[in-house]
């Protein structure tokens, strides 16, 4: 008799997916914890996947989704990045492009919510949590951190400027995917544009979403709306509460570090190659004048 296989593992390639809409600066880490401890995973979650190639394809999805990418190579200086092919028509994405993206996963969350639209699209039976912080205490918490800390300013500099040239690229990535979310490169129109992009997020996602499929929760009900939704047990530990935001700007931190620390070596280097490449230059020319003087001594002595 046939053994029957096991069942595929839930994710989003089977079907099974959980969409956590609820934006960056919601306490996203907190409900990633959380699901962790209900034994849902694996989780998407930008703090978790630091990895070069996924944050590739976030910025790949970004300027396949996001209106206001694409217009900016209409300019004359505008290109697409390194990292994409220069070729690439843009399409709006696929079922099958997702899930190369997320199909591995069971949940989405944090730099997935930017993409709520278009997962919902691409998943209409998912589950979708949506949590909703305040939006002055939204704006203020996104745009003190991200834009400012991580994005702009002197760390945006050093990350976003410098850190190719450390080999450090990742934040040049999500720096395309957060500045195309919100439409726009400018630090001052950013901040502007944040409660206006806030508003049109949520209305979208009730709008989009079957009230069936949708469980709008606040962090501080702790477990019991969250394991009704999803069928299952509420366990026997306090909810978590994750200071996202400290653990955020440590690992900024740790990367303005590391990016310095390789851009300092490779200056080093540089100048090592440099000093070594003059003194060889200077040896030969000495070499050859004096081999050039001996010659004329030569000819001189025989001639005479």
């Amino acid at each position: 008799m046939r053994e029957s296989k096991p069942a595929p593992t839930p994710c989003f390639a089977t079907g099974q997916g959980i969409i956590c809409a609820g934006l960056p600066r919601s306490g996203t880490l907190s409900l990633a914890t959380a699901l962790d401890i209900l034994g849902i995973g694996p989780i998407q979650h930008g703090l978790r996947d630091t990895s070069t190639r996924e944050a590739y394809a976030w910025s790949h999805a970004a300027w396949c989704s996001f209106p206001y990418l694409r217009s900016r190579l209409s300019s004359r200086d505008s290109k697409l990045p390194f990292y994409l092919p220069p070729y690439d028509a843009l399409l709006p994405w696929t079922r099958a492009d997702w899930d190369r993206l997320v199909g591995r996963y069971r949940c989405t969350t944090d730099v997935g919510s930017m993409f709520s639209e278009q997962l919902i699209g691409a998943y209409p039976d998912a589950k979708v949590i949506l949590v909703e912080r305040p939006v002055d205490r939204w704006a203020r918490s996104y745009g003190r951190v991200l834009i400012d800390k991580t994005y702009c300013s002197v760390g945006g500099f050093i990350k976003c400027r410098l850190g190719p040239w450390a080999d450090c690229t990742t934040t040049t990535a999500y720096y395309d995917v957060s500045m195309g979310w919100l439409g726009t490169f400018s630090r001052h129109e950013a901040h502007r544009m944040l409660p206006v992009r806030h508003r049109e997020h949520y209305e979208m996602v009730r709008r989009l979403v079957p009230a069936e499929q949708l469980l709008e929760f606040d962090l501080k009900d702790g477990w019991e709306p969250l394991c009704k939704f999803l069928n299952l047990p509420v366990p026997d530990v306090p909810f978590p509460h994750v200071n996202e935001e400290t653990e955020f700007l440590r690992m900024l931190r740790g990367l303005d570090i590391m990016i310095l620390s390789k851009l300092a070596q490779k200056l080093f280097w540089a100048l090592l190659a440099g000093v070594a490449a003059a003194f060889l230059s200077r040896s030969s020319t000495r070499r050859l004048m004096l081999h050039a003087l001996r010659r004329t001594f030569a000819h001189y002595h025989h001639c005479k």
